[in-house]
């Protein structure tokens, strides 16, 4: 589905600059739903992926904290 949305999105994206142009503004009514659909099967399929891997709520997991993985602590005053 990632696939989908991303040949959507290119698709509607090269559909747009010809419809910049004067007399061809027309196109941007296919233009506007093209991208919408691209975006709303973009953000599904991330819904998608996200429910398959492990942790946090709507795709976000919060980064992990491990203890000395920077080194030693150091003393502020030296």
């Amino acid at each position: 589905m990632r696939t989908l949305s991303l040949v959507l999105a290119v698709l509607s994206l090269l559909l747009l600059l010809p419809a910049l142009l004067p007399l061809v503004g027309w196109l941007n009514w296919l233009v506007l739903p093209l991208a919408l659909l691209a975006a709303g099967l973009g953000v599904l399929a991330g819904e998608e992926r996200a429910s398959r891997e492990k942790g946090g709520v709507g795709g976000y997991s919060p980064p992990v904290c491990k203890p000395g993985i920077h080194g030693p602590p150091t003393s502020a005053g030296g």
